[in-house]
C-alpha cells in the first residue's frame, strides 16, 4: 500500500472525500442527462455516457476508450492532453502494441499531430489534412515510420475541454477505413460540447480530491504541494506556506530558503532548484517511476528541508485530474514521528524495526539510524529490508513518504 493509498483512507476516515465524491454522482447524473441520444451517426450516448462513467472512477478510462472505439468504428482510441506529453495515456485495448512504441521509440516527443492544436480550439475537432497535405503524409517519418508498421493512418481529434484543460479524443483509422468524412466529422463536433460536461466533472472532483487530500496532510501535520503535469504548483496546505514564508538570512540580506515564483518552487541554491525539477519531472514523465529520491533544499544556518515527490497519477491514473503529483516536505529541525506502538500495530514490526522505522521517518540515514542504535549497517540493512516488506513499499524514500502520514498527534519529539 502506498501513501496516497494511506492519505485516501485517512481522508475517508475523517469524512473528507466521501461527501464530495457523493454530490458529484448525484449532480452527474443529472446534469448529464444520460441517454439522451442526438441522432447521430456515432454511438454518442454511449461514449458520453462512458467519459462520465470514468471521470468518477478513473480505473474506466480504458474502458471508456474501448466504447468511444466501437461507438465510432475506429481502429481505436486514445485520450491525451495537448498541453503535456505524459506516458500512461488512456486508451482502447487494441491501441496498446502502437502506445508502447509511441512511448518506447520515443514518438511521444515527436508526435507532429500536436500541431492541430490551434484548430482543435477553434472548430472542436481536426484532423490531419488541417495542418498536412496527402503528399507530405507519404512521406514523413512519423506516418511512414511509427504509424504505418502499425497499420494505422487517419486520424481525427476531437477536443474535451473546461476551464484551462485542453484534452484531445485521439481517434485512430487505418488505410482502410480511409480518412472521416465531412458528415462524420460535423458529429464529432457536436460530441465534443457534449464531452466537456465530463471534464468539468473530473475537474470538479479532482480539485475536491486534492483539497481532501491536502486536508488531510494538515491533520497529519505533514507540509505538503500538489502539481499539475506540467510542474506546475496547483496547491498547498498550512505547513507548506509555513516553510515557504519562512524568512531566512544571506549574510546582511533577507533570504527565504523556498519559493514560489511563476508556479515552480525554487531554492535560493540553483542546483538544488534544478535537483527538484528533475525529480519532479522523472515521475511525471516516467511510468516506472512512482517515487523519486529526496532532494535537500538548503536554508542558511540551518538543517535543509528534505523534499520526497511522488506520483498521483500511478494509484489509479485519471488523464483529467489536475492534480499529478504531490511534494511532501519534512523539517528536520521539528524532529517530529509517529510512535513507536503505532507502527508497531499498523505494520506488525517488531521493536527493533519499529525504532529503526520511527528515525528514517525524521529523514535521518540508514547509516546514521545503525550508529545511533549501536547496530551494525549490514544489521540495519536486514531490519530496513522486513519493513519494506511489512509496509508494501521498495525505497527508502517511499517509506518515508508513508510513514509522514502517521506523524499526527500523538507524536514523539526525540
Amino acid at each position: 500500500m502506498t501513501v496516497i493509498q494511506y492519505l485516501l483512507k485517512f481522508g475517508a476516515a475523517l469524512g473528507f472525500i466521501d461527501d464530495v465524491e457523493r454530490t458529484l454522482v448525484d449532480d452527474a447524473v443529472r446534469v448529464t442527462g444520460w441517454g439522451d441520444t442526438m441522432g447521430m451517426e456515432f454511438e454518442v450516448s454511449n461514449i458520453e455516457r462512458a467519459f462520465v462513467e470514468a471521470a468518477l472512477d478513473p480505473t474506466k478510462w480504458n474502458e471508456a476508450m474501448d466504447v468511444v472505439a466501437v461507438a465510432t468504428g475506429c481502429s481505436g482510441a486514445i485520450l491525451f492532453d495537448t498541453n503535456s506529453h505524459l506516458p500512461g495515456l488512456p486508451h482502447s485495448e487494441s491501441m496498446a502494441c502502437s502506445l508502447e512504441a509511441y512511448v518506447r521509440d520515443g514518438w511521444i516527443e515527436r508526435d507532429v499531430r500536436f500541431k492541430i492544436k490551434s484548430k482543435l480550439i477553434q472548430r472542436g475537432v481536426a484532423t490531419d489534412l488541417d495542418v498536412f497535405t496527402p503528399e507530405t503524409i507519404a512521406k514523413h517519418p512519423y506516418y511512414q515510420e511509427f504509424l504505418a508498421p502499425q497499420g494505422l493512418q487517419w486520424f481525427a481529434g476531437v477536443k474535451v475541454a473546461s476551464g484551462d484543460s485542453l484534452w484531445c479524443l485521439s481517434l485512430q483509422r487505418s488505410s482502410s477505413l480511409g480518412p472521416f468524412t465531412p458528415s462524420e466529422l460535423d458529429d464529432l463536433r457536436r460530441l465534443s460540447g457534449r464531452l466537456g460536461t465530463a471534464c468539468a466533472i473530473t475537474r470538479t472532483l479532482g480539485f475536491g480530491r486534492i483539497d481532501a487530500a491536502l486536508e488531510a496532510f494538515d491533520v497529519s501535520r505533514t507540509a505538503a504541494i500538489i502539481f499539475d503535469g506540467r510542474g506546475h504548483v496547483l496547491r498547498l496546505n498550512r505547513g507548506a506556506e509555513k516553510i515557504i514564508h519562512e524568512e531566512g538570512r544571506d549574510g546582511e540580506f533577507p533570504c527565504r530558503p523556498i519559493t514560489i515564483r511563476e508556479r515552480r518552487v525554487h531554492s535560493f541554491d540553483g542546483s538544488a532548484s534544478t535537483a527538484f525539477e528533475r525529480s519532479l519531472a522523472k515521475v511525471l514523465l516516467r511510468k516506472d517511476v512512482t517515487f523519486a529520491d529526496p532532494i535537500c533544499l538548503p536554508r542558511h544556518g540551518r538543517v535543509p528541508i528534505l523534499a520526497y515527490v511522488t506520483s498521483l497519477a500511478t494509484i489509479a491514473f485519471n488523464p483529467l485530474a489536475p492534480g499529478q503529483a504531490v511534494a511532501i516536505l519534512i523539517d528536520p529541525e521539528e524532529r517530529r514521528s509517529p510512535t513507536q506502538t503505532i507502527l508497531r500495530e499498523c505494520f506488525s514490526l517488531t521493536a527493533a524495526e519499529s525504532k529503526l522505522a520511527q528515525k528514517l521517518s525524521r529523514g535521518i540515514s540508514l547509516e546514521d539510524v545503525a550508529k545511533e542504535c549501536r547496530i551494525s549497517y549490514e544489521t540495519a540493512r536486514n531490519h530496513l529490508k522486513t519493513i519494506f516488506s511489512k509496509t508494501d513499499t521498495h525505497r527508502q524514500a517511499e517509506l518515508v513518504a508513508v510513514l509522514s502520514q502517521f506523524c499526527g498527534a500523538p507524536f514523539e519529539v526525540g
